[in-house]
C-alpha cells in the first residue's frame, strides 16, 4: 500500500516525543495541547499519527494522557493484557502502510489483571481464557528462566515478557511489519508503565539524553 499521508518523522524522533511526553505526565507538567474541538476540526480531513500504541484495556492506561499527546497524534489499540491477535496485526499494518506511522509500541503495565490471572492459573470462563492463555506463555518462559522469583517481581517479569512476546507475534505474523523494520522505516519497541505513577520504562530501547528534548513535544499538538 502507498501511504496516503506521508510522515516525515523518523522512528527515533517519534520515540523521543513519546518519552518526553511521558516525562511531562510523570512530573505533572502536561501541556494538554491538541485536545479540544478545534483540534478535532483540524484533523477532520485526515490523520497522520506519528506512533502506534498497543496497550492494555485497563481503564487507567490511556496513551494520550500518559504521553501528553492530543487528537490525531497516536493510533491506539487496546486489548486485555495487550495481547496480539490477527485483528490487532491488521490494524497496525494499516497504520504503518497507509498512515505511514514510523513507530509501534507495545506497552504493558504493573498490577495487570490478565498477568495476575495467568500466574495464578485462574479459569475465568468465557472468552477471557483466550486472553489469559496468551499471557500464560510469558509465565512459563519467566518461571523457566527465573524459578526463584515471586510476588510483584514475578508479575513485572511476566508483564515485560508478555510485551516481548507480543512484539514477536507481530514480526512473526506480518511480513509487512518485518520489511518495515528491516528497511529502517519502522521501529517496534516495548514498554512498561508503572500503574502507581504513570512513569514508562522502555524495554530494550535506549532513552536519549534529556538535553534538547524540551521541544520534542511540539509534535503533540
Amino acid at each position: 500500500m502507498t501511504p496516503t499521508n506521508p510522515n516525515s518523522i523518523s522512528p527515533a524522533s517519534a520515540l523521543q516525543t513519546l518519552q518526553s511526553g511521558n516525562r511531562n505526565f510523570a512530573m505533572g507538567f502536561m501541556r494538554r495541547s491538541g485536545t479540544g474541538p478545534v483540534s478535532m476540526a483540524m484533523n477532520a480531513g485526515g490523520q497522520r499519527p506519528f506512533a502506534v500504541v498497543l496497550t492494555c484495556s485497563d481503564s487507567r492506561m490511556s496513551p494520550e494522557l500518559l504521553f501528553d499527546c492530543g487528537v490525531g497524534d497516536i493510533f491506539v489499540l487496546r486489548t486485555g493484557g495487550n495481547v496480539v491477535d490477527a485483528l490487532v496485526v491488521g490494524s497496525i499494518e494499516y497504520a504503518v502502510s497507509v498512515l505511514n506511522s514510523p513507530l509501534v509500541v507495545i506497552m504493558g503495565h504493573t498490577r495487570c489483571g490478565a498477568v495476575q490471572a495467568a500466574i495464578a492459573g485462574e479459569d475465568l470462563g468465557g472468552s477471557i481464557g483466550l486472553v489469559v492463555g496468551k499471557v500464560k506463555r510469558a509465565v512459563d518462559t519467566v518461571r523457566e528462566r527465573l524459578p526463584n522469583v515471586g510476588g510483584e517481581q514475578l508479575e513485572y517479569e511476566v508483564a515485560s515478557e508478555n510485551v516481548r512476546s507480543g512484539i514477536g507475534d507481530l514480526l512473526a505474523d506480518s511480513r509487512m511489519l518485518r520489511d518495515g523494520v528491516e528497511s529502517g522505516r519502522l521501529r517496534i519497541v516495548g514498554a512498561m508503565c508503572d500503574i502507581t505513577n504513570g512513569a514508562v520504562r522502555w524495554l530494550d530501547a535506549e532513552e536519549p539524553a534529556p538535553a534538547g528534548l524540551t521541544d520534542a513535544t511540539d509534535m503533540c499538538k
